[in-house]
Parts: structure tokens; C-alpha cells; sequence
């Protein structure tokens, strides 16, 4: 068996399991994700661009990106992805009056999201349920900052390189 991380092998370990277990590191192609290179065409702002990057599921909290966009109407938000959630994000964002600083890019190519990433000012990652995600190492390799909710093993692999979602205070988190 192979885990990301030391936590996630003790947390297999605590459910009784007594196979072999490998820790494995996540990685990602730091040659194919930098900051110098093309940017996307499928980005097209000329404000601050937040990126949501992820399938648009309950587990992944694609709402949370749409509810700190409403603080600041010069910030666009391009969410990359598709999912069953997809309506009711358009719906929410028509109720909070921000459907126009949304755009709701679908599903992105894997040999464009490097490109995605050169485009964004911010990453953000609010999902409740995640390992060690890859896209937020490939959002550092490209020089782009990341927000994503406050998981242990979240912090425990990026601690301070990475800004935490201040679930409380909503706007707080897009202060920083």
C-alpha cells in the first residue's frame, strides 16, 4: 500500500491496517510548471484573477471561492473544472450579483493548465477533503500564491508557503 504522506500511513494504520505500507511523496514536473512560459487563452481579464482549479463537488467547495469573490467585485474568478455543483455555483453567483466577474471555464486540457497557472494571481484550494494536492504544487512551481483550507496534511506538507482559509471571517482570508 503507498500514502503521500507519514499522517495518512497512521490514519490507514488506526483503521487496522497491517500490510506494508510505503510513504510516497506527491510530486509534480517543475519543468513543465513555471512561471516564465505561455500564458492561456482561455483566460481573458484585466483584473486580479483568482484560479479554482478542481472538480465542481461538494467534497472540493467550490462555493467557498464564489463566496469570497463577492468581496471584491474587481477580482475574477475562473473556475476550471466541471461537475454536478456547475448550476447551482451560476445560480449563486446570479444571487450575490457577481455572475459577471465569474467565468466558468470547464474542463482545462492538461497540456494548458501550466498556462492556466501564468495567468492567475492567486490560487484557491477550499475543498474538505483533500491529500497532498498536486495543484498546489504545480500553483508554486509557477510562482502563483495559494489559499486553501486549513487540512493537517495541508499544513504539514506546505506550512507558511501556503495562506489558510479563515473559515470564520471570509473576508479576513482575502485581506491576506
Amino acid at each position: 500500500m503507498l500514502c503521500y504522506t507519514d499522517g495518512d500511513k497512521q490514519r490507514v494504520r488506526d483503521l487496522g491496517v497491517t500490510s506494508p505500507i510505503e510513504v510516497v511523496p506527491n510530486g509534480t514536473d517543475t519543468d513543465r510548471f513555471t512561471p516564465d512560459g505561455p500564458i492561456s487563452d482561455l483566460i481573458d481579464a484585466s483584473g486580479p484573477i483568482t484560479l479554482f482549479l478542481g472538480r465542481l463537488v461538494e467534497a472540493k467547495c467550490p462555493e467557498i471561492a464564489i463566496e469570497i469573490d463577492k468581496f471584491d467585485p474587481t477580482v475574477e474568478l475562473y473556475l476550471c473544472g466541471d461537475g454536478p455543483l456547475r448550476n447551482m455555483l451560476k445560480q449563486r453567483a446570479i444571487e450575490l450579483d457577481i455572475q459577471d466577474s465569474i467565468t466558468f471555464v470547464g474542463q482545462v486540457p492538461s497540456d494548458e493548465v501550466p498556462a492556466a497557472y501564468r495567468q492567475a494571481d492567486v490560487l484557491i484550494l477550499p475543498g474538505r477533503a483533500e491529500g497532498v494536492p498536486r495543484t498546489i504544487m504545480e500553483a508554486l512551481s509557477s510562482g502563483v500564491p495559494v489559499v486553501s483550507s486549513d487540512l493537517p496534511q495541508i499544513r504539514s506538507v506546505f506550512g507558511d508557503l501556503v495562506s489558510y482559509i479563515n473559515e470564520n471571517n471570509l473576508s479576513e482570508t482575502i485581506k491576506k
